[in-house]
């Protein structure tokens, strides 16, 4: 009893320094905004007044990654034109600032709502390992919209695990409607044979399709998915964004000495390989066990493959590794089971605690600082999404407690 006292103690010590570092977190970002938001936002104001979306579309290497140009779907734009049409221009900024923190600290609910997590200890734990997220500030300084993806998949994820497979895949249709790489986890519903959750993401992904067209027309729309997309899907990794740029073929490229195609070739067959163990684990494992925790498990560990299948994955887009490392870290240990899994996930979530935001505030305040955050920054990118996906599936291969 003593010691789950003091665990319990522990745990909301560690909320309270959590929180306090959240503050001052949030509060840099809102100093220091924003990085890309301005991008989008110059962008739809200028739609307002043009007409066009996509107006650098003649000159595709406007669309080059990393290049300061609005490039995802009309239906990330449709969503903006309707703040722009509210009248919320001067307080965008502060609007989205505040969305972006309700919905992260949304999908944290989410998440400990799928799980059954209802102690204190376990809610408090879930909130403090989120408030310190390295990822989820370096989404912040840039309102990128990795934070509703998160929370749409949370949302999923909770639907899934409720029996409400048309509504999950729904979720996720949205979710690949504003950006498109979220689509890659309607794997995890196809190898689980959930028909209705493949329905599902269908519809809303058409319905988002179809607002996107309603506001913008049909010219826009064929731009991007007739010109624009199939110019980016040949994208390969660039070198250009110092530790930014966590793209499996980035780090294939330095290791084997790969030019970028080959390099990109290579990381698309070593995820294809990975995509295919997962859902050989994930079958086997549903196949004796339909409990909440498979479920979780199983969805979660397609998310770092997911990531992994980008050739530019930025770092702000880790923020969605949070869904996987809660799944392992929070339900309680078992006395004597094997603590593999939770090292594995610990570690990761230990590498996603520095960022990029820090060096840029100036710490550590040493000289040589630069060099350890490029070191940092390329253990974090080579070893937060194979180690969050190793621990899901660990965790999926033990028996359930």
């Amino acid at each position: 009893m003593t010691g789950r006292r003091a665990r319990e103690a522990a745990i909301l010590l560690l909320a309270a320094v959590s929180l306090g570092h959240f503050a001052f977190e949030v509060r840099a970002a809102r100093q220091n905004c924003c990085f890309d938001f301005g991008i989008f936002w110059d962008n739809m104001r200028g739609w307002a007044t043009s007409g066009r979306l996509y107006p650098q579309a003649d000159t595709l290497n406007e669309f080059l990654p990393g290049s300061a140009t609005y490039k995802f779907p009309p239906f990330y734009a449709a969503i903006l034109a309707s703040l722009l049409g509210l009248g919320i221009d001067d307080g965008i900024y502060v609007f989205q600032s505040v969305l972006q923190v309700v919905l992260y600290l949304a999908a944290v609910g989410l998440v400990l709502a799928t799980l059954g997590a209802r102690r204190t200890s376990d809610v408090a734990l879930a909130y403090a390992l989120a408030l310190s997220f390295g990822p989820f500030f370096e989404t912040l300084w840039r309102l990128q919209p990795e934070t509703w993806i998160l929370f749409l998949l949370a949302a999923a994820l909770f639907l899934l695990a409720r029996g409400d497979e048309r509504p999950a895949g729904a979720a996720l249709g949205l979710a690949a409607m504003l950006k498109l790489y979220p689509a890659a986890l309607l794997a995890c519903f196809a190898i689980a044979r959930r028909r209705r959750a493949v329905e599902g993401f269908v519809l809303a992904s058409a319905a988002a399709a179809l607002v996107g067209l309603a506001v913008f027309g049909t010219s826009e729309n064929a731009v991007y998915f007739g010109h624009l997309l199939p110019f980016m899907s040949g994208e390969t990794a660039v070198d250009g964004f110092g530790s930014e740029g966590m793209g499996l073929p980035r780090y294939l490229d330095a290791l084997l000495g790969l030019d970028p195609v080959a390099a990109k070739r290579a990381a698309t067959v070593l995820v294809a390989a990975a995509f295919a163990l997962t859902g050989g684990l994930v079958i086997a494992a549903r196949s004796r066990d339909r409990t909440i925790r498979v479920e979780v498990l199983a969805f979660a560990a397609f998310v770092p493959l997911t990531l992994e299948l980008l050739p530019n994955a930025w770092a702000n887009y880790q923020v969605l590794l949070l869904l996987p490392l809660l799944a392992v870290l929070l339900p309680a240990p078992t006395a004597g089971g094997p603590q593999g899994p939770l090292l594995l996930a610990a570690t990761a979530y230990a590498l996603c605690l520095y960022h990029q935001q820090m060096t840029d505030m100036g710490w550590p305040r040493a000289e040589g600082r630069d060099a350890f955050f490029e070191s940092w920054q390329t253990l974090r990118g080579i070893g937060a999404p194979w180690l969050s996906w190793a621990a899901c599936l660990w965790s999926l291969l033990r028996p359930a407690p």
